[in-house]
């Protein structure tokens, strides 16, 4: 039989000295009964620590779709301000709307692009 040690742990036992050994004995003991506190306490940090990862990106998500109507009425009063203010500017293609006709084409590119900020932010704010 092999020994299952591989040639790296084999070299470091080799350079290690006598306090590496007594820390090295010292670990290698039984662990001390403690009633469950140890598997309470790692049960207890994995819950902050899904409540933190989670929390910042659910108050992003309630938050935008609680601004998302004044977001929409900002972005058309917006438009209206730009037919104003560069009268150069065809009315026609800035009022464009779409097939409902409630929306203008700009603000329907707007949320698109916002729609695919959060989409792309999200998932990195989900790993950190």
């Amino acid at each position: 039989m092999r020994n299952s040690k591989s040639n790296i742990i084999n070299i470091s036992d080799k350079t290690m000295d006598q306090e590496d050994r007594f820390l090295q004995q010292l670990f290698d003991g039984d662990a001390i009964a403690d009633n469950g506190f140890s598997a309470q306490l790692e049960k207890r940090i994995k819950r902050q620590l899904a409540i933190r990862r989670f929390s910042l990106p659910g108050a992003i998500l309630v938050g935008g779709a609680i601004a998302l109507g004044p977001l929409i009425q900002m972005l058309g009063s917006t438009t209206d301000w730009v037919a104003e203010v560069v009268p150069a500017i065809d009315p026609g293609l800035l009022a464009a709307t779409t097939a409902g006709g409630s929306l203008p084409a700009v603000t329907v590119l707007s949320l698109a692009a916002a729609l695919v900020g959060a989409a792309l932010l999200i998932p990195q704010l989900l790993n950190d």
